[in-house]
């Protein structure tokens, strides 16, 4: 046989009502609770910082006395937080301590609305239309009944009030800090023990100064303050050994100015601005890289057929279209290195090995003409650069053109129209010639140009001749042929280069006239022979002369 149910849906419903309402109730409480908290400790917090920080302005206060205001104060308000915000959150009210409260508020209930909860959990049936009956009525006197007068409101007032005249007192105290120009920051950070710095009436916002320069160089150093703006300030540098004055001036408003030339070697700076002064600021001096051994590597065209060579820094004669390889020794690792090139005015980077940099590597294109020299600029892993870099000379070597001359026949010649003419010629070049040109024109009409077959060589020095067949041209007597030799190198970089013969002619004559000249020429050339004859016949005469007088004057 079942058990009844000890109560019935009616009752069950009207007990969970009371037990919302209880858990409203609850809420209400613990939130009371946690706002009371939190503005006690905010007041705490707020309230004794405040002091610290005025009578920091005020006295200077030291570290210890600081320390006994902070730390209870931050101690304090943890242990408010902990007690009044975790500790409700984690311990939540129980349905029986939230119906006392609400009884002790409202005491109509007397005990009915605890022995309603507890009895509304048991599942005894035997006493299920007793407590059936103390709900209902209990939940009839709870219908007019409001359980917010359960929550004492009183505490988070008062914690309010008196977090709003603590906000109001720091903030006039902020205000009056304001005008006369206190770093309430400064303050701040040394009521949480996080600087040592002295409260003042003009801040020291930022500095502005390498912290490394390279040895001799100017030191410049700006300043911008805050707060009570002096009209100048100090620096002082200390160098170990001995300590200089340098004078701040005023550049913009609430901006200042130093230089400290010729930097020798390492400082400690402090700047001194109205009633402040900064913290030590170290400036390194380093040395700057130095170039130690440069290597020229002289790498030729390809068309000249040299090897490369290695040239001396002071002897740097290059032919033009040459590149100039550079492996340069630096005193320190090098983070960044340039070539200078002078006449030019150009910079060219250097490639820096990860494994090696003390050796920058570079390349020079040596161009026809402007390059003069070149310079050196390093720039060490610090960000030091060299300074005052040598200029190594460079004399661009042109390649010379090549040279050709005509060796035979004479400038002036006469042909007949059916002659072959022998054309002899002599061609130079510094590194090779690479094309033979014959160049003519007839009658002063449209110039022709016949190439020569070299085979593909390009010979230095080259003597050559070859038949020319005036026949295949079918001139008529009276033609006038214009002639010339051209030679072009093999300079494919900065030429080519060509040098030419001057003109010669070939004049078209009869064969009566060429015999004629023929003639004429051998005439010229028996009075040359006789002549020749007749003064080794005089020679002989007066040397037998000679001969003759002597021998006589020997004898006694």
């Amino acid at each position: 046989m079942k058990t009844k149910p000890p109560l019935t849906p009616e009752i069950r419903r009207e007990l969970r009502r009371l037990q919302f309402r209880l858990a409203a109730t609850r809420a209400r409480l613990v939130a009371t609770r946690i706002g009371a908290g939190i503005a006690t400790a905010a007041s705490l917090l707020l309230g004794i910082f405040a002091v610290e920080m005025t009578l920091d302005w005020l006295l200077h206060l030291p570290w210890l006395a600081r320390a006994s205001f902070s730390l209870p104060a931050l101690a304090g308000a943890a242990w408010l937080l902990y007690r009044e915000v975790l500790l409700p959150l984690v311990r939540m009210p129980s349905d029986h301590s939230v119906a006392c409260a609400i009884e002790r508020a409202m005491p109509v209930f007397q005990t009915r609305l605890i022995a309603s909860i507890q009895l509304g959990r048991a599942r005894d049936p035997r006493h299920g239309a007793l407590v059936g009956a103390l709900i209902r009525e209990t939940a009839a006197i709870a219908a007019g009944a409001d359980f917010r007068k359960a929550v004492k409101t009183a505490g988070l007032f008062r914690a309010l009030q008196l977090l709003v005249a603590v906000i109001f007192l720091s903030g006039g105290l902020a205000a009056l800090a304001r005008r006369e120009h206190a770093n309430v920051r400064l303050l701040l950070d040394r009521a949480l023990l996080l600087t040592t710095r002295l409260p003042s009436r003009t801040q020291i916002d930022k500095i502005d100064c390498p912290t490394q320069i390279a040895a001799g160089e100017d030191l410049n150093i700006d300043v911008q303050a805050g707060g009570l703006i002096p009209p100048s300030g100090l620096l002082v540098a200390d160098s170990g050994s001995a300590s200089s004055q340098y004078k701040l001036l005023p550049v913009a408003p609430g901006r200042f100015h130093a230089v400290i030339h010729s930097v020798p070697r390492s400082l400690t700076l402090r700047v001194l601005l109205g009633d402040t002064q900064s913290d030590p600021l170290i400036v390194t001096v380093l040395s700057p890289p130095v170039v130690l051994e440069v290597r020229c590597n002289d790498f030729y065209p390809a068309y000249t057929g040299l090897s490369p060579i290695l040239r001396l820094p002071g002897d740097l004669s290059l032919l033009a279209g040459s590149t100039l390889h550079l492996t340069v020794t630096a005193s320190s690792p090098i983070r960044q290195a340039t070539i200078h090139l002078a006449g030019l005015e150009k910079d060219l980077p250097m490639a820096i090995d990860p494994a090696n940099k003390l050796q920058p590597r570079g390349e020079i294109p040596i161009p026809k003409e402007g390059l003069t020299g070149f310079s050196l600029r390093l720039v060490d892993e610090h960000g030091i650069a060299s300074r005052d870099p040598a200029v190594y000379r460079i004399d661009i070597v042109p390649d010379r053109p090549p040279t050709v001359r005509i060796t035979q026949p004479p400038p002036e010649e006469l042909a007949t129209p059916a002659a072959v003419e022998l054309i002899a010629f002599h061609a130079e070049d510094d590194f090779g010639v690479a094309k033979l040109l014959l160049h003519y024109i007839v009658n002063g009409a449209a110039e022709k140009v016949t190439e020569f077959d070299l085979a593909g060589a390009t010979p230095r020095r080259l003597d050559r001749r070859f038949d020319w067949n005036l026949s295949s041209l079918k001139l008529a007597p009276g033609a006038i042929i214009d002639y010339w030799m051209e030679a072009i190198d093999a300079n494919n970089v900065t030429g080519p280069g060509s040098g030419v013969t001057d003109r010669a002619r070939i004049k078209i004559v009869t064969d009566d006239e060429k015999r004629a000249e023929l003639s004429a020429r051998m005439n010229d050339a028996l009075d040359s022979l006789g002549g020749v004859s007749q003064s080794e016949d005089d020679l002989s005469k007066s040397l037998g002369a000679r001969i003759f007088q002597k021998a006589e004057a020997k004898q006694p």
